[in-house]
């Protein structure tokens, strides 16, 4: 496990053009019950996929606020934060050929549901969220689980990585 007063971040990255960029920090909940991995459904015009719960941290939130508040707006639960499992970085311009200036960390806790709706139902749903579902860990990369990286992590938990690199 991480302590999170040893992570550090630059929070700017001068670019070449001059534009002033920013990484942005992020949450993600990994709630994992009976096999299942708790995740939220997208829809966008590359198709249906699978991503955590969870977003970015606001000044002066903490990160485990943060997550608290993601998890609520996104899922309709509380949830009690535990230690970081995982940390990711997505660096658009390394993965795509549209150059997009968009650099993100993602900080990946252990969660566990501690007050729910028992339809999980959003209160206020990320753009082309469409449903929250229970997938079984087994089937993440077959339904488009993104990062599918971490799919692979979360299959062969004997073989932890904490860091999982540009994924």
């Amino acid at each position: 496990m991480i302590n999170m007063a040893n992570i550090a971040f630059i929070m700017d990255n001068e670019r070449m053009s001059g534009m002033k960029k920013k990484v942005r920090i992020a949450v993600k909940a990994l709630i994992i019950e009976d096999d299942r991995l708790l995740c939220i459904k997208k829809k966008s015009a590359r198709g249906v996929f699978y991503l955590l719960p969870g977003g970015g941290q606001e000044f002066e939130e903490t990160l485990d606020e943060a997550l608290a508040r993601e998890c609520q707006e996104e899922i309709g639960a509380k949830v009690q934060v535990n230690g970081i499992q995982f940390v990711r970085e997505f660096i658009a311009s390394h993965h795509d050929k549209r150059n997009r200036p968009f650099h993100q960390v993602d900080i990946i806790f252990a969660c566990k549901l501690i007050d729910r709706n028992p339809d999980l139902t959003s209160q206020l749903p990320d753009y082309n969220q469409v449903a929250i579902e229970w997938i079984p860990i087994h089937q993440l990369e077959k339904v488009g689980f993104q990062p599918s990286e971490l799919a692979i992590h979360l299959r062969s938990p004997s073989d932890h990585v904490v860091y999982l690199g540009n994924v």
